[in-house]
């Protein structure tokens, strides 16, 4: 039989038999439409006008049910209840029903996600509404009545079975006097938006937030709103510029069920207080007042909630390795160059925010990459739990037979969640290896880049002590992704259920904003240069000589310090004493310049050493980016 299935993005068709039972039937369509714990949910004959729909029994098959399979749609739900439905307004302080249905309704899950549902019972064309409640209305139309959030279930919202859930129409709700609306908050802003693809002029507005809506007035005393902003359907967010000193408010739409409301909404405050005062006002009011944050929370957590498309890999994860596969593979620097650090925290804000995230086609490829690795570098606990660090750097990755089985072994024993990502970046890094003729990034250079984030240790002396393993280790991941994954699915079949590869770009959009480009936590990035384009052992002791002499400067610039501190408290009768030297038996190697010759007595030429060694450090600097151009141009000759 072929039924129709409700999912987020509309209706799907499925071909089912219809005389096995439900019971069996219900884990297929909930594969199919992306419902996980299929166990809890139940299948429902959805509601329209003309039907108050009904949950179908799980022992009953389809061909012996009440059911049109031309006409009917399937749905599965959490917590089926009978409840009656209205649409209800205000006109002159009465209040107005213009239709009722008594229906079934989802209880257990967000009242968003039951709009298109009340929309098909109600017979509303696109008319954006809000919710009110309460327990009976019959034996009094004008009796005092709740907002309800439609982020959050009826349920949580202690709504009861066979109540009154009210859909009141936004637009009904403008005919407000200003002065009328006992507000939480009011006050002058400027506001642009953008709605389709028009952005509107700067206008100044006096707006006024009450229960759920924030109006907004030409002026003072209006008898009527300009307009009214549903935040439920909203995520807030900040955007700050102190520069510029503008602080402003970004609310940008969360769902599809209105496809006629403003997309975006910017609401400038004179100063970052006042900015500070709104945004505590209204988040409370949005559909991210609720925790939907993704960056530093527990990759389980993130993939498990309803929003995400996967229960292996979260969507950040995909849709940033979505856009540089199909537009960055053959960029030079990719995941090496940084990015601006404005936009990866708009992006970042805007998927902690709950909201619809996609990247434009004509953004700069460097700001999804460097997502990706500030992701990876705030999970609480990295894709390597830490509980394994022991073990993955006491692998010896010269052997690499022993190395991959031992790497294999570790990986098997992993979560679900952190192979499935696991799998898709190493796999997706594979392919850019693929291009490395033309991206110029080597598995030595994604694997310094990308490694830290991996791989990481509780504390940072221990992340310093093993870098070169993590390096080592992530570039034998990366070259040999496919040889390691396969061996660990043919050893657990469940691990195939974990794809490498991402569905074509999602139709509610992805999430997300910019990062730092560092290529680790309190690491800047290191320069891609010869040092780090060979694995040969001849550039691993370049490496250790260049951290040896990093470790060495660092002892001389403590010795300088512990040097003047005791040159001011020596006495006549005690000489100075002398600062290391290159010749000082058991001393460092420094170079000549480094050498302090006399120690500074007073604050005049201490201030003076520090300007002369700042000017040396910027002379050599410039010297470094002048030999790494030579050298960009004889390897590109």
């Amino acid at each position: 039989m072929q039924i129709s299935v409700r999912t987020g993005e509309g209706v799907t068709q499925l071909t089912v038999d219809d005389k096995v039972p439900v019971n069996d039937i219900i884990p297929v369509i909930a594969k199919n439409v992306g419902h996980p714990e299929s166990g809890t949910k139940h299948l429902v004959v959805s509601p329209t006008s003309s039907k108050t729909g009904h949950v179908v029994a799980r022992q009953a098959s389809l061909e012996k049910l009440m059911f049109n399979s031309s006409e009917d749609v399937l749905e599965l739900w959490q917590h089926p209840e009978l409840i009656s439905v209205y649409l209800y307004f205000e006109e002159n302080g009465n209040g107005i029903i213009r239709d009722k249905k008594i229906v079934q309704l989802d209880f257990g899950t967000p009242l968003v996600y039951m709009i298109p549902t009340i929309m098909r019972v109600l017979q509303l064309d696109n008319e954006e509404f809000v919710f009110k409640y309460c327990p009976s209305i019959e034996g009094d139309i004008n009796c005092p009545k709740r907002w309800l959030h439609s982020g959050i279930s009826l349920e949580e919202h202690g709504v009861e079975k066979n109540s009154c859930l009210l859909c009141y129409p936004v637009q009904k709700m403008l005919k407000k006097p200003e002065s009328a609306i006992n507000g939480t908050i009011r006050g002058w802003l400027l506001k642009r938006s953008l709605k389709k693809d028009r952005k509107s002029a700067k206008q100044r507005r006096l707006f006024v937030f009450s229960e759920g809506l924030l109006y907004y007035y030409r002026k003072e005393r209006d008898l009527a709103a300009a307009g009214a902003i549903a935040l439920e359907y909203y995520a807030i967010s900040r955007r700050i510029q102190p520069k510029k000193k503008k602080y402003a408010l970004l609310l940008s739409l969360s769902t599809n069920c209105f496809p006629n409301l403003t997309r975006v909404f910017k609401l400038q405050a004179e100063n970052e207080a006042s900015l500070e005062n709104w945004y505590k006002a209204l988040e409370n009011g949005c559909i991210n007042h609720k925790s939907h944050r993704v960056f530093g929370v527990d990759l389980k957590k993130v993939v498990r909630r309803k929003e995400n498309q996967s229960k292996s890999v979260p969507n950040v994860v995909r849709d940033c390795v979505q856009f540089l596969r199909e537009n960055a593979l053959e960029k030079e620097g990719i995941f090496r160059l940084s990015a601006c650090t404005t936009d990866v925290d708009e992006y970042k804000e805007r998927y902690n925010s709950g909201a619809e995230v996609s990247f434009p086609g004509n953004i700069d490829h460097n700001l999804p990459a460097a997502l990706l690795k500030c992701y990876l570098r705030e999970l609480p606990d990295p894709l390597f739990p830490y509980s394994t660090f022991g073990a993955v750097v006491s692998i010896r990755p010269k052997d690499e037979e022993i190395a991959i089985k031992k790497l294999g072994t570790i990986i098997l024993g992993l979560p679900i969640e952190n192979y499935g990502t696991l799998k898709m970046i190493f796999s997706f890094l594979g392919e850019v290896l693929a291009h490395a003729d033309t991206n110029k990034m080597t598995a030595a250079n994604l694997a310094t880049v990308i490694g830290p984030n991996i791989i990481r240790a509780m504390n940072d002396a221990d992340g310093v002590q093993y870098f070169g393993v993590i390096n080592a280790i992530s570039e034998l991941l990366i070259r040999k992704n496919e040889q390691l994954f396969q061996t660990a699915e043919e050893k657990d079949m469940s691990k195939k259920l974990c794809r490498a590869s991402v569905s074509p770009l999602r139709g509610r959009g992805g999430r997300g904003y910019p990062v730092r480009g560092r290529g680790g936590r309190g690491r800047p990035m290191r320069p891609v240069s010869a040092r780090v384009m060979s694995p040969s052992p001849e550039v691993e002791k370049q490496k250790n000589d260049e951290l040896r002499s990093q470790f060495n400067r660092k002892n001389r610039q403590r010795g300088a310090k512990k040097f003047a501190s005791s040159a001011e408290l020596t006495t006549s009768s005690k000489p100075p004493l002398k600062p290391p030297t290159a010749q000082s038996e058991g001393s460092l190697p420094i170079t000549k310049d480094k050498v302090i010759d006399k120690a500074p007595s007073t604050v005049q030429e201490l201030q003076e050493m520090i300007k002369q060694e700042k000017h040396a450090r910027l002379t050599l600097t410039k010297q470094i980016e002048a030999l790494e151009q030579r050298l960009k141009q004889l390897e590109n000759k």
